[in-house]
């Protein structure tokens, strides 16, 4: 796969993962045309308060085994076995752009997150590496690009998605996904108290879950 010429990456804890996760990330990879989806587990975050609770290899093996249906999609374990250190997006995107030389980057991040985006180490260099691709929920205020980044809004006069251009030339895009209201913590809430967490991720997920015993605690 190092002839992918656009390369889409989602990082995120997976803990575990969801349909919100997979139908969001699925629905960028058709409106940008990418040719490969890149699902990054986090080894250790810098953005979270506390730590994943099950561990890197489970969620890792969560992800796969989400995936392994949809050929365009690929899970790497980088951050996974750079656990040690903290995953910073800058470095990850580094050690992926000498693997995929000739790609061009798609970082997908949701509206939620991007708003702290200019607290991020190196966040400059990460706009000279890869465009933006925002996954905006219907139930947030649309996406507003902070001021400390130098963006161009682009005028878009009856399309639905929102573009700022980089002074690296990339771009910034916002697209509007499908709501669906499913985060990580409502699946480990509902395991906590018993209730089915069916339907709001695969069948293969929910029986690795159920099979290790997963946030049950």
């Amino acid at each position: 796969m190092r002839n992918v010429r656009h390369l889409g990456i989602l990082g995120g804890s997976f803990d575990p993962i969801h349909y919100g996760h997979l139908r969001g990330a699925e629905e960028i990879r058709e409106i940008l045309g990418l040719d490969l989806l890149l699902f990054v587990p986090t080894g250790c975050s810098p953005h979270k308060g506390k730590s994943p609770i099950a561990s890197p290899k489970q969620r890792l093996a969560m992800v796969d085994l989400a995936i392994v249906s949809n050929p365009a999609c690929k899970v790497s374990d980088y951050e996974i076995e750079h656990k040690e250190t903290l995953s910073h997006s800058i470095f990850t995107l580094e050690y992926l752009k000498s693997e995929y030389k000739s790609a061009s980057f798609y970082l997908i991040v949701g509206s939620d997150v991007f708003v702290y985006f200019h607290h991020w180490k190196r966040y400059n260099d990460i706009l000279d590496i890869t465009n933006i691709a925002i996954m905006a929920r219907p139930y947030y205020a649309r996406t507003y690009v902070p001021t400390a980044i130098q963006a161009q809004k682009l005028n878009n006069p009856g399309q639905s998605v929102q573009k700022w251009l980089l002074p690296s030339g990339n771009t910034i895009y916002d697209y509007q996904i499908t709501a669906l209201n499913i985060s990580s913590s409502q699946i480990r809430d509902s395991l906590k108290q018993k209730k089915s967490i069916r339907y709001l991720t695969t069948p293969d997920v929910c029986n690795y879950i159920y099979s290790n015993g997963l946030y049950l605690d």
